[in-house]
């Protein structure tokens, strides 16, 4: 009796007061938020879901200061993931990019501040069942509106696109991931109630399955396949599992193995070759069966290996929270930008090195450890059924960790938060519970301030997306101080976002400011150093001040890292020509230009023409006889292969230059031998009548006084060939 008033009055003193229950509700929507002035990219979701989170730690740290109440014991995902933000925060130290790391650990806060405001709502057994219940319903809500827009959008969209048809998650994959989280809740609440509470659990399990199919995740169909069944008979062996009593100290030492032993597979050759194989084999599965193509999917290994190789260069450390996407085009060679890891673990490893990766790891072996304990500990079915689907939802979430970053998303992030806060409520036990906590002052002092501070950041950079896109509508417009106040704003919030100061060396560029764009894009690259567009941008200020050295090095650096990206390599070659290099840029043309015999571009083959014909104007002799040579071969390469138009448009050229070498003394042998020398060395066998040809558009011969009968003339020494 004693132990169960203790228990009722530990209730009455951590229960939430108003402003926390009517604030934790929101955090069941942040799916539904959208940014309004463009495709939600997360970012919007996860400023909500943080304002909502902090916002109910700040209002408990501030009860314990002024009132009189029990504080909630640090429970164990709790402590895990409360060290975990502390390591994220000392990897800032030595992060490129520290700016970039103030959002995750802000989300991570947040996701803290719901957990415990859904532990201390959920004072019974039933109210952990109605916090479920209000889970799937809101659910349902969240995946018919999407599913009506994605049903809407499909008409409008090409068979690439199709993946972006998801309106409240921008990606069909976040979508999925909401869903996955969803599907073990319903299933259980499905075969562990009855009347209304079980209808409503089928119904979860119906819409949660259409919903994948018609967002075609390859993952989210395969958790389905495997997670429903093993349910089922989960339910089937309850009386079994109940009876095992596998709990105490040997869960824990069974689940701190396991978390090594993930932890330093990554390191292991044969293991990471393992994971290919299998990832390979279920992606031909899934095309198989028509759930989706093998292709789709084909790049995920090629991040893994380069996320490893990324984590091998500082396996202690990492390169610093939310840094992966400033260090990663060091690792790829390709032109698409990639947001993330698409692997949450992996992410972790490269990011906060193996100490986070463990961190992370115990947080999730933690719940999971929790839930198994009041699982076969369950005195009843209903109890048994909600630490089942929790324990689902867990593992649903770790399982679409393997290829996407739902820890970094906010629709999922929030749904981690209520998992893991009913999680920790169910696995109190009252004695463990009913410990009274006065907590320490300086203690909640710290924790208010961090939270109205990390409110105060949220808030201020809000509006970001607003005025980005007020700068585009300015710039559009052709106001182009107000589009350079509203980005100069954004930069202001700190947020450690390279895209305000590219526009604003953009819109420098456009003013003829070159000193002014070289100041921002060098202030942008400090935060994103191997950011190709910004070294472009670099190498374009710098040639318009004339400092060749500086920009050859910035493009160089650019054809470097992104060898793939043919603007880029262009770029590079027009640099070299305008610092004077140009053989070195003709070199490098002609490379491209060999390695496309097949696709010739007509572009390449101009540019080769000008930059022969102004090596021709600054050189003598026998120099300038083959820089002639070589303009006029790659004019009448633009005469086979291009269109008439194009023909057209370098006659004039063509004529002017065959008139420079007809007057050469000695024409034709003279420069003949140097042209065959040229195609020979040169790599150019194109045996085509161009290479010849001595008449214009209107079949006037360019070289008076040739008078052959038919065709284009050939050289002396062919002519008394039939």
């Amino acid at each position: 009796m004693a132990d169960s008033r203790t228990e009722n009055a530990l209730v009455e003193t951590t229960a939430p007061t108003l402003p926390r229950r009517l604030l934790l509700p929101l955090a069941l929507l942040v799916p539904l938020v959208i940014d309004p002035y463009g495709a939600d990219t997360l970012l919007m979701e996860r400023l909500v879901m943080s304002l909502v989170g902090c916002a109910l730690l700040l209002i408990e740290a501030s009860e314990g200061l002024f009132s009189r109440r029990v504080a909630l014991p640090l429970a164990g995902p709790e402590a895990m993931l409360l060290a975990l933000i502390a390591w994220s925060a000392t990897s800032l130290l030595w992060a490129t990019n520290p700016l970039l790391g103030v959002m995750p650990m802000i989300l991570m806060l947040a996701l803290m501040g719901i957990a415990r405001a859904i532990r201390a709502a959920a004072t019974s057994e039933g109210a952990v069942a109605g916090w479920t219940a209000f889970m799937i319903i809101a659910g349902l809500l969240i995946i018919g509106i999407d599913s009506m827009a994605i049903h809407r959008a499909a008409s409008d969209l090409s068979a690439d696109t199709a993946k972006y048809a998801s309106l409240l998650f921008e990606h069909n994959n976040m979508g999925a991931n909401y869903a996955v989280v969803l599907l073990p809740l319903a299933a259980t609440i499905s075969l562990g109630s009855s009347g209304v509470r079980r209808w409503l659990g089928f119904a979860g399990v119906v819409g949660l399955l259409y919903y994948l199919v018609t967002l075609g995740s390859r993952s989210g169909v395969i958790f389905a396949i495997m997670a429903l069944p093993l349910i089922c008979l989960a339910f089937m062996l309850r009386r079994a599992i109940v009876r095992m009593r596998f709990t105490g100290r040997v869960v824990g030492v069974v689940t701190g193995i396991v978390v090594l032993v993930l932890a330093v597979l990554p390191f292991s050759d044969p293991a990471r070759g393992l994971a290919k194989d299998a990832f390979y084999a279920a992606a031909r599965v899934t095309q198989q069966y028509g759930v989706a193509e093998i292709q789709d999917s084909g790049f995920r290994p090629d991040i893994f290996k380069n996320t490893v190789s990324m984590a091998q260069e500082a396996p202690f450390y990492g390169v610093g929270v939310a840094n992966w996407s400033v260090e990663y085009p060091r690792y790829e060679r390709y032109i698409l930008d990639r947001p993330h890891a698409h692997n949450d673990a992996l992410r972790m490893l490269a990011e906060l090195g193996l100490p986070g990766l463990l961190l992370f790891l115990g947080f999730f072996g933690s719940l999971i450890t929790t839930q198994w304990r009041v699982l076969v500990s369950a005195r009843s079915k209903s109890t048994y059924a909600c630490a089942l689907g929790l324990l689902g939802a867990t593992c649903g979430y770790l399982f679409c960790g393997m290829f996407e970053v739902p820890f970094t998303m906010g629709s999922t992030a929030s749904l981690l938060a209520l998992v893991m806060g009913l999680t920790v409520r169910m696995g109190e036990k009252g004695k463990a519970a009913s410990v009274e906590q006065r907590p320490n002052t300086w203690m909640l002092l710290m924790v208010a301030g961090i939270a109205a501070a990390s409110i105060g950041y949220v808030l201020q950079r809000l509006p970001a997306t607003a005025l980005l896109e007020e700068s585009r509508e300015f710039r559009a417009a052709g106001d182009l101080d107000a589009a350079s106040l509203s980005l100069t704003r954004i930069a202001e919030m700190r947020t450690g976002s390279w895209i305000p100061g590219l526009e604003l060396a953009q819109l420098e560029l456009e003013r003829g400011r070159h000193e002014s764009a070289l100041v921002h894009v060098r202030s942008a690259r400090s935060l994103s150093p191997y950011k190709t567009d910004l070294m472009r941008i670099e190498g374009r200020a710098l040639l318009e001040l004339e400092r060749y050295d500086e920009a050859l090095r910035s493009f160089e650096q650019v054809a470097t890292l992104a060898p793939g990206d043919e603007s880029a390599q262009a770029e590079y070659v027009e640099a070299l020509a305008s610092a004077g290099e140009l053989i070195a840029a003709i070199d490098l043309m002609e490379y491209k230009v060999q390695s496309q015999m097949r696709t010739v571009n007509v572009e390449s083959l101009l540019k080769l023409a000008l930059y022969w014909r102004l090596v021709s104007e600054q050189s003598e002799d026998e120099i300038r006889m083959r820089a002639l040579v070589a303009a006029r071969h790659f004019y009448a390469v633009v005469f086979e292969e291009g269109s008439p138009e194009e023909a057209a448009a370098v006659a004039s050229d063509f004529k002017h230059t065959t008139h420079l070498l007809q007057t050469q003394p000695g024409s034709l042998d003279n420069w003949w031998p140097i042209y065959e020398q040229f195609l020979t060395s040169g790599g150019w066998h194109r045996p085509n009548t161009a290479l010849w040809t001595s008449m214009d558009a209107d079949g006037v011969k360019l070289f008076p006084g040739w008078q052959e009968s038919a065709g284009p003339p050939l050289p002396r020494e062919l002519r008394h060939l039939p």
